[in-house]
């Protein structure tokens, strides 16, 4: 069976780094929404699915516990 290539996600630019106030503001709020949703998924995750991908339940109820606007 052949091997099917992915595609490498391309690299995104540091938010300090964008220059245009408005691409800046909406990438910002991108992240921001983002660590929200993940984080929220984060706390939903089960010991043995922590497990594997290498934290436990404190480090997971810290992270999870974190605002969304705090990296």
């Amino acid at each position: 069976m052949p091997r099917t290539q992915t595609k490498a996600l391309p690299l995104r630019r540091p938010l300090t780094r964008i220059e245009n106030p408005v691409a800046r503001l909406l990438a910002i709020v991108n992240a921001a929404l983002t660590r929200r949703r993940d984080r929220a998924l984060l706390a939903r995750l089960d010991s043995h699915l922590l497990r594997d991908i290498g934290i436990d339940l404190e480090q997971a109820a810290q992270e999870s516990a974190k605002p969304f606007w705090r990296p």
